[in-house]
């Protein structure tokens, strides 16, 4: 519809950035928003098994090296499948550190060309927050916010997994970080996804 010279809300390059979680989390690195310690892996990261996958589970985990093998074995990662069109929560899945390089390798043995993002598993307090923010010339308002609660057994909150939903009142500092990343993504109608963190449980990027 765009090349068409027809009207949309969202344009199609700020979307295809927004809809890549690998080009998001950059993103959000560059301004300095709060986020997941995270890396791009690939079918090279496995190669050489545990030798080359200790390089960027160091990334997520700086004092990796550090550790005793069971403590290793015990750490959590989040992986997500970077696929176009990839929503939902689908392709989203938890592991740790003693079931990570066997998954990895059964998945690269389907595909070579696939590409995933690697996460820190972070403790979400009940569910995490979308807040829509329509960003204008002169203006930003936030149209609404609702927080997604968590699967029963679950570490995901998606309303298409099931998910249910109530309204909440953001906080001042969720607000501004809903703006913020409204205005770099360069959309006029965003919806940010917030994760409220258990208190105290990562104070390197605090509880948002």
């Amino acid at each position: 519809l765009q090349n068409w010279g027809l009207f949309v809300i969202n344009p199609i390059n700020k979307g295809l950035i927004a809809s890549n979680k690998y080009q998001a989390a950059v993103l959000l690195e560059k301004h300095e928003i709060p986020q997941p310690r995270y890396c791009l892996l690939t079918i090279e990261d496995v190669k050489d098994g545990e030798k080359s996958l200790a390089e960027k589970l160091e990334v997520i985990y700086p004092n990796y090296k550090k550790l005793k093998e069971k403590e290793q074995k015990e750490l959590e990662y989040v992986l997500k499948i970077l696929v176009e069109g990839q929503h939902g929560g689908c392709g989203v899945f938890m592991c740790n550190g003693s079931s990570i390089l066997g998954t990895l390798q059964a998945m690269f043995a389907v595909d070579e060309e696939l590409e995933l993002l690697l996460q820190k598993k972070e403790e979400i307090d009940g569910g995490d927050i979308r807040v829509h923010v329509l960003t204008t010339r002169t203006d930003q308002k936030v149209l609404a916010s609702m927080k997604r609660i968590k699967l029963g057994g679950d570490f995901r909150s998606n309303v298409s997994l099931g998910a249910e939903v109530e309204p909440i009142d953001i906080t001042d500092e969720q607000k501004e970080i809903a703006l913020k990343v409204a205005k770099i993504s360069g959309m006029p109608w965003c919806a940010v996804d917030i994760a409220p963190l258990v208190q105290d449980s990562n104070p390197e990027i605090g509880d948002n």
